[in-house]
């Protein structure tokens, strides 16, 4: 098992190398640079509170939903306490090779507050499963508003993306499909069907409570709006512009992409499909590289958070 995990971080190493190394290829490196240094402070400085504003609201997302556990959950921590948990698992994602470190770690900490640790990893899992449709919505939206600068081919791929999550929706909810069984049988084989029975469980329970859940998906669209109008000011304060809403559509759709578990925490193709979908609409190459360049402070900047809040905890 552990060489296979030595492979895969290889494999995703390799990967990331290349795309950064053929993207940075074709790059002016100076002109970037001299990019950074005239950025303009305080538009930047907006983005900034962008960032943080979408920070504290995907942190209610959660809130929201680890709270419909009620029966589940020994006694129900703070905002404050899940806003830390987030940031230790941004400081995770950040240092691990995968985009979901950080989740393992936060159902790690979760569980000293639930009876079970399905209903941790429910609620982690179902933050994620709400973005993602939020993602959708945006992406829906951005499609059909820039359908004259899309081609055929991407349409095809954004009506199959849509198409394969509300199949996925399905199947997760459906206890017809998903604890028949004919699938229950197999599962048993490798010793986890009673861990997935409470894990359905858990997943169940917001299926019973919709308010909820729609309480949830509209902090998580408030979420990617903070998150889209960060990278608009952050465009504004390096000195170009982007209309926004042509980002309704790109800041969802590379955020899709970096879930495929393709290379080393996104790196490489973050700033692979920024540079293909912004140089598609007249942006420069090396305005549209220097966007997500320079946005890595902010991940930076809550992963380094996420350390000190770590490293405290640990000497408690």
């Amino acid at each position: 098992m552990q060489v296979k995990k030595q492979i895969s971080f290889l494999i995703k190493l390799i990967i990331s190398c290349i795309f950064l190394f053929y993207i940075l290829q074709f790059s002016n490196l100076q002109e970037i640079f001299n990019k950074f240094v005239r950025i303009k402070i305080e538009i930047f400085l907006l983005a900034f509170i962008a960032d943080i504003l979408g920070l504290l609201f995907t942190t209610l997302t959660w809130k929201i939903l680890f709270s419909t556990q009620k029966f589940r959950i020994k006694k129900e921590p703070s905002y404050l306490k899940l806003l830390s948990y987030n940031l230790v698992g941004k400081f995770f994602n950040f240092l691990l090779p995968t985009n979901i470190g950080g989740d393992i770690v936060k159902a790690y900490d979760l569980s000293k507050y639930s009876k079970s640790k399905s209903s941790a990893v429910a609620s982690i899992f179902m933050v994620r499963f709400i973005g993602i449709f939020s993602m959708l919505t945006f992406i829906t939206i951005g499609t059909f508003v820039n359908h004259n600068l899309l081609s055929k081919d991407l349409l095809y791929i954004l009506l199959l993306i849509t198409s394969i999550a509300l199949i996925f929706s399905f199947l997760l909810f459906s206890k017809r499909i998903y604890l028949s069984p004919f699938f229950m049988k197999h599962l048993e084989f490798f010793g986890i069907d009673k861990k997935i029975k409470k894990f359905h469980t858990a997943i169940h329970l917001y299926r019973k409570d919709k308010f909820t859940v729609i309480k949830a998906y509209s902090t998580s669209i408030t979420f990617h709006i903070f998150l889209i109008l960060r990278d608009y000011l952050v465009a504004l304060a390096l000195g170009f512009h982007i209309p926004i809403t042509y980002l309704v559509l790109i800041v969802p759709l590379v955020k899709v992409i970096l879930l495929l578990p393709i290379s080393l925490s996104g790196i490489g193709i973050r700033e692979g499909s920024f540079v293909y979908f912004l140089t598609k609409i007249g942006i420069s190459y090396s305005d549209a590289l220097s966007l997500p360049l320079l946005s890595y402070i902010f991940l930076l900047f809550q992963a380094l958070i996420g350390f000190f809040i770590y490293f405290l905890e640990s000497y408690k």
